[in-house]
């Protein structure tokens, strides 16, 4: 009886738990589960990576509008150290394919450098570009 009334409080805490989450949350922790097959405890792990970056997003959004490089900057920090969280709670063969998407987002950089070298721009103008692209 004790474990049926345990399990009832889970799952409505659960539940609310769930209500709070922002749908951005939402969103990037079903893609991530469904790129990397995470199990429950990875999911639960990605969840609570995923609210930090929304949080750290908040606190310097107000950058956007006053000093946009800065900002800029900053989010690629976060997606960075977001990148490297991630990558502490896979397994091997989950760490593989994400070795093998950085590797598709490093050749996709690297083209478009070349690209924007190709048409002149200068190498400030080609960082900005690479920071909005994220």
């Amino acid at each position: 009886m004790k474990a049926k009334i345990l399990v009832l409080f889970m799952l409505v805490g659960g539940i609310l738990v769930a209500q709070e989450r922002s749908a951005v949350v939402e969103q990037s922790v079903a893609t991530l589960t469904k790129r990397y097959l995470l199990n429950e405890t990875q999911v639960a792990q990605v969840y609570v990576i995923q609210e930090r970056l929304e949080r750290n997003l908040a606190e310097i959004a107000a950058l956007e509008a006053t000093d946009y490089r800065l900002y800029l900057g900053k989010k690629q920090t976060l997606r960075t150290h977001t990148e490297g969280s991630i990558r502490r709670i896979l397994n091997e063969n989950q760490r593989a394919i994400q070795r093998q998407d950085q590797e598709a987002y490093r050749r996709m950089t690297s083209e478009t450098i070349k690209n924007l070298q190709r048409e002149g721009k200068s190498k400030q103008e080609i960082e900005l570009v690479l920071l909005e692209r994220g």
